[in-house]
């Protein structure tokens, strides 16, 4: 019956756009059960979600913040006590629901901080080494590769990074600092990073969220 459910929510967040409001983007796209610090953020981005009450049955909502652009709208949720799987909650009006599911997965990620053992080396990713020229000019990012030019893109890309990790390795490197590498949608002098146009999205002329 669960999973009928949660097939039901797909295709109405698909087929809900009569009355106007619809959703295309959720950030973080899941998030880990057992966190230390159990407040769960969620970015909503859409079509005038701001006019939509949230509801649920599974998911205890701690705050909603509307921005003046009604297009997002920010969910705060209270995990503890979850554990693994999907959560249910909706979006409402007199005129429409929109019903979305949400994974929590199981958190399996080692991780530490970083300490005076460590030898840190920083990159700029567009500088540093281009393992993928095929995304050096993407169609609708504003500044384009020009080596010729000391403040345009050179090609440099997270690829670049991973495919010197032996080098860097014998170097006594333990910590990697990269510049931003968010998307930076800006018509020149784009390729330091520091002027985040998407704070949800790897820039794609350095790569992916995946390869990130």
């Amino acid at each position: 019956m669960r999973g009928r459910f949660v097939i039901y929510c797909c295709i109405s967040l698909l087929s809900i756009f009569v009355s106007g409001q619809s959703v295309e983007r959720i950030e973080p796209p899941n998030w880990w059960s057992d966190m230390q610090n159990d407040t769960l953020q969620l970015l909503l981005y859409g079509t005038h979600l701001s006019e939509l009450d949230v509801n649920s049955a599974e998911l205890a909502l701690m705050d909603i913040v509307r921005p003046q652009n009604s297009n997002y709208l920010f969910l705060y949720f209270s995990t503890k006590g979850l554990g693994p799987g999907l959560y249910t909650f909706f979006l409402t009006n007199k005129d429409t629901t929109i019903c979305l599911s949400y994974e929590l997965k199981e958190k399996n990620i080692i991780s530490r901080g970083f300490d005076a053992s460590d030898v840190i080396y920083l990159i700029m990713p567009d500088r540093f080494s281009n393992a993928d020229p095929s995304n050096d000019s993407v169609a609708d990012m504003s500044d384009k590769p020009d080596r010729a030019n000391p403040t345009g893109r050179h090609g440099g890309d997270i690829d670049g990074v991973i495919s010197q990790l032996d080098y860097l390795e014998d170097l006594g490197v333990t910590t990697l600092w990269l510049t931003p590498v968010l998307e930076d949608n800006v018509a020149e002098c784009s390729y330091h990073g520091y002027a985040i146009s998407d704070y949800y999205k790897i820039d794609p002329r350095l790569g992916s969220n995946m390869d990130y």
